[in-house]
């Protein structure tokens, strides 16, 4: 029965992990978009896509908390922040289109 329980836990998350890379996706041609057409309201349905992404984000994590294999791959949380630092730092250049290699 653990066997069958912990294999629901991770296709639980492997449908959270894949309603983040969706909403990442989105963000990211939204992102193309913008640095040619540079409209207002490109940079608005980014920013919106943005909230969308995040809460992505923050539900992946709030469900990884409540669940078994959850705690397992909370070993892997620094990793994470690392990945949300750069995101971070990638969204900032990219709002001010100030991109570089160092990125």
């Amino acid at each position: 029965m653990h066997a069958n329980t912990e294999l629901t836990g991770m296709i639980q998350i492997s449908v959270e992990v894949s309603k983040v890379s969706h909403q990442l996706q989105i963000e990211r041609g939204l992102t193309a978009g913008y640095m040619t057409d540079r409209s207002q309201n490109t940079k608005e349905a980014i920013d919106n896509q943005r909230l969308n992404s995040d809460d992505a984000i923050n539900n992946f994590f709030n469900f990884v908390k409540i669940t078994e294999i959850g705690q397992q791959m909370m070993s892997m949380h620094s990793y994470a922040d690392e990945i949300e630092n750069h995101v971070t730092e990638l969204r900032n250049a990219l709002s001010i289109f100030k991109l570089n290699k160092q990125l």
